[in-house]
């Protein structure tokens, strides 16, 4: 017995000369990770602003969590959440450890790497760094 394909969505975007951007990955990552909660209530926050907003960008060397881009201006973030005090910097660390910022280095007048971590017993931030590279 075959069944139909649920495509009025489909179809609406078709018609609507709508773009559809694959968030498979993003979701995957939210329902395995318990960084997820944190980083997808971020997102929904930026997307909200309407900026241009590229999320789990893969790179050679890892996965950048969030870029900003705005006025020739690069917001490179990393999320994590951290349990002890020991870690505390690791986001930006790895942003800068996995040069997440390469790809942007040509076309960007101004870069900033942006670590944010959430502490895994507060359920809060618990630590912000940034740095100007560029």
């Amino acid at each position: 017995m075959s069944k139909k394909l649920p495509i009025g969505i489909l179809s609406k975007i078709i018609d609507g000369n709508y773009y559809y951007v694959d968030k498979t990955s993003y979701v995957y990552q939210l329902a395995n990770q318990g960084g997820g909660y944190y980083a997808s209530v971020l997102y929904a926050l930026m997307m909200g602003t309407g900026l241009n907003i590229v999320v789990e960008y893969n790179t050679n060397k890892g996965r950048v969590d969030m870029v900003i881009r705005y006025n020739k201006r690069a917001y490179i973030m990393e999320f994590k959440v951290i349990k002890d005090e020991k870690e505390k910097g690791s986001a930006l660390q790895q942003i800068k450890t996995k040069k997440y910022f390469e790809k942007y280095q040509s076309a960007i007048d101004e870069i900033y790497l942006i670590g944010i971590e959430f502490s895994e017993q507060e359920r809060n931030i618990i630590n912000f760094n940034y740095e100007k590279i560029k």
